[in-house]
């Protein structure tokens, strides 16, 4: 059985070399780097380092600030407390760049298609097929962990992230880890990828998630509290509070409302701010993370004070009166260690909603399920005794340290044997193994985003519901239509919206400014791609969409999916910031369908004249009427019209 993968592994390496050199005019890019990654590959772990100290490996990932906040802090205890210890991101341990592909698709459901994230998260725990194949991805990176901790004499591994965690405690099941593997469950919520039956221990910042830890997996389980730097573990004494609204301007007796929304700064933040201000808390702060677009949004909002990443979060705490977080991470412990009641709203699917959740459940925050929710309890708990005591609740988790045990246990296994290095034979397998896993992931990514965006609408904007019955109406042109003074009239009239082709925006820009100044709001649509290279169509995405901003001045600029959504799709025009939309239905002149509120209609009128052109659109109006919808425009769904 062994030999004949072997063969299929060296069959398809050789294969896909062969695809590769007899295509080199037009995948040289791809060639080289999939040779520097097999390279990389091949590099051996680092040399052990001198000194008898214990020594502690803390696996971690760049996923957010909440894995990393943790793994940090344990480092600079240990350290200070005499011991080794370095953290590692273990999305970097995996092979052929796909930590990086991980990353890539978390960030763009959360900020594209959060619904399929929730769908996700949840199906994990119930669908057996699932939580298999997410265990075996987990675990594409634990050869290369195991030869990290042996090659630095670590006598202790600790994961504050859930693959790693899957990772150390397959090493530990298959005996190719001799020392102790701990999983640190930095979310309240106890999830099925947080679990291995390897795992030696769990630690948890609640003790509910310690005793539904133990319960499920068997293993020893301690809440030990949250792990924050000192700087934040300290609640706010009244003279910080004083010298912190000082520096921020703000009174003493104002009502003060700091909004988180994580690193990363995604959720649906801007009606969050809108609800806060006008429950009577003036200029909320928005804590917006790395995400400068976000930053500039709340800013043209007017409603608050937008702040970007920054490292002094402990000052805004101490001046808030109330925290309101949509994840449930580092920045909702920060503000239980401040002593400010911390409430979760609109929280992002799946591990942020679960995890607000467990923190009502737990009696240490508060949950808005609604705008009406947010306010009634911001002001059930700003300077009030049932906030304060929601607040004593929470500041009472932070139980211990947790530092010196773990160093008494990396000191006791810091001499046990190691198992030998992989040999070359085995990196090319795990190489070729992974090319192929790559190979089904993309074909069945590409199977499965298209299906959901013409299904479900993973990933495009969906109407809202409108005071009337409506549909949302835009028109296909073609290059002379665009500039034909004729429809510029005919859509300023009727109030429809343009879609512009891909390749329109791109050879005519300067030809969609009578459109703009008409104020029709407009769009472009997706190339129907067969042949072409993926950097052309990236190019001549990014060139469209710059050409209707460059027209219009929309800041971000609508495309129509007229031919389905691929993971190229998916990633082109999520760099690009564009805003997509999928039709309901196509019309050319003539067609004839019935009509359902908050559809999205395209009429096709390229090739047509203008008198044809009056003609289809008023029968469309006419059916739309009779269907007892009235019509919108389609850029009014981005609220562009």
């Amino acid at each position: 059985m062994r030999r004949g993968m072997r063969v299929l592994a060296a069959s398809y390496v050789l294969v896909t070399a062969g695809v590769f050199l007899t295509s080199a005019d037009r995948y040289l890019p791809e060639m080289l780097a999939v040779g520097a990654v097999l390279l990389l590959s091949w590099r051996r772990g680092p040399r052990p380092r001198d000194g008898g100290e214990p020594a502690v490996l803390l696996v971690s990932a760049s996923m957010g600030a909440g894995h990393d906040g943790v793994a940090y802090e344990l480092r600079r205890r240990i350290v200070g407390a005499g011991g080794r210890a370095d953290v590692v991101d273990y999305l970097t341990l995996l092979p052929l760049g796909t930590g990086w592909l991980i990353k890539a698709i978390y960030a763009a459901q959360l900020r594209y298609a959060p619904g399929s994230y929730a769908w996700l998260y949840d199906a994990l725990e119930r669908v057996p097929v699932l939580e298999r194949v997410a265990r075996v991805i987990a675990g594409w990176g634990r050869r290369r962990l195991q030869r990290r901790l042996r090659d630095g004499g670590y006598g202790l591994a600790i994961a504050t992230y859930p693959l790693a965690g899957q990772a150390l405690g397959q090493l530990r099941r298959r005996g190719r880890l001799p020392v102790p593997a701990v999983t640190f469950l930095t979310d309240l919520d106890v999830h099925t990828m947080w679990l291995d039956p390897g795992t030696d221990l769990y630690l948890s910042v609640y003790d509910g998630s310690a005793r539904e830890a133990e319960r499920r997996t068997g293993r020893p389980a301690v809440a030990v509290g949250p792990v924050l730097p000192p700087a934040h573990s300290a609640s706010s004494p009244p003279d910080e509070r004083a010298a912190a609204r000082a520096g921020l301007g703000r009174p003493e007796d104002e009502p003060l409302v700091l909004l988180v929304t994580g690193s990363w700064g995604v959720g649906d933040v801007l009606p969050t701010v809108a609800a806060i201000a006008a429950a009577g808390f003036r200029s909320p702060m928005v804590l917006c993370g790395r995400n400068e677009r976000l930053r500039r949004d709340v800013t043209a909002q007017g409603l608050g004070v937008a702040i970007g990443w920054t490292d002094d979060v402990r000052s805004l705490l101490a001046a808030a009166d109330a925290v309101v977080h949509n994840a449930g991470g580092l920045s909702s412990l920060e503000g239980f260690a401040a002593g400010v009641p911390v409430i979760g709203h609109a929280c992002l699917p799946g591990h942020g909603d679960r995890n607000a959740r467990a923190m009502r459940e737990a009696g240490v925050a508060a949950l808005a399920e609604t705008t009406d929710d947010l306010v009634r309890l911001l002001h059930e708990l700003v300077g009030t005794s049932t906030g304060r005591a929601l607040a004593g609740r929470a500041r009472a988790l932070f139980a211990g340290d947790p530092t010196p045990a773990l160093l008494a246990g990396a000191a006791t296994a810091a001499d046990r044997a190691w198992g030998r290095l992989s040999t070359p034979w085995h990196r090319v397998e795990r190489a070729a193994a992974t090319l192929m896993a790559a190979t089904l992931v993309a074909t069945g990514l590409g199977f499965g985003i298209s299906e959901a965006s013409e299904r479900y609408g993973f990933g495009v904007a969906r109407p809202a519901a409108a005071p009337a019955p409506s549909v949302y109406v835009a028109v296909l042109l073609d290059s002379t239509e665009v500039s034909d003074p004729r429809t510029v009239a005919l859509l300023t009239r009727t109030g429809v919206s343009a879609v512009v082709p891909a390749q329109v925006a791109r050879s005519h820009p300067d030809a969609l400014r009578p459109l703009a100044a008409a104020g029709v709001s407009i769009l472009t649509t997706d190339d129907a791609v067969v042949d072409h290279h993926p950097q052309a169509v990236l190019r001549g995405a990014a060139a469209s969409v710059r050409g209707v901003e460059a027209a219009t001045g929309q800041r971000r600029v609508p495309v129509a999916l007229l031919h389905g959504l691929t993971p190229l799709m998916l990633l082109t025009y999520s760099r690009a910031h564009a805003l997509l939309g999928s039709p309901d239905v196509v019309l050319r002149p003539g067609d004839r369908a019935l009509l359902h509120d908050r559809e999205q209609v395209v009429l096709n009128l390229r090739g047509l004249g203008p008198q044809a052109s009056v003609d289809a659109l008023a029968a469309l109006l006419q059916s739309a009427a009779t269907d007892g919808l009235g019509v919108r425009p389609w850029g009014s769904v981005w609220g562009l019209a």
